[in-house]
């Protein structure tokens, strides 16, 4: 009879630190989890800081492509480039000056 009990008492002990290691990964996770928020939001303000320094066609090119979601066509015709070649280059030039930027940031 006294096994039982050392059993169950064992068993209880088991599940309570099994338990507690869960809580303690959940909170490990969630801290993890509000670093990469972090991460991600102080990235996106560089990203944004970069935009913002783009010459004004090739921002606004980037604000309608991606933001405004419009077709290339539909900035051929709004921003009167003679091809649609020409815009996609435009986009590849401001996308490759803005990477470019964010790697020499990443140096400092």
């Amino acid at each position: 009879m006294g096994y039982r009990y050392i059993g169950k008492y064992y068993n209880a002990q088991i599940r309570q630190s099994k338990i507690s290691a869960s809580m303690a990964e959940l909170d490990k996770n969630e801290d993890e989890s509000e670093a990469s928020r972090l991460q991600f939001e102080e990235n996106e303000i560089l990203v944004f800081k970069q935009v913002d320094e783009l010459p004004e066609q090739y921002r606004k090119l980037l604000l309608m492509r991606y933001v405004q979601g419009l077709s290339i066509p539909e900035i051929m015709e709004q921003m009167n480039y003679q091809s649609v070649n020409a815009v996609s280059v435009s986009l590849s030039r401001s996308l490759k000056m803005i990477k470019d930027k964010l790697i020499n940031l990443k140096k400092l």
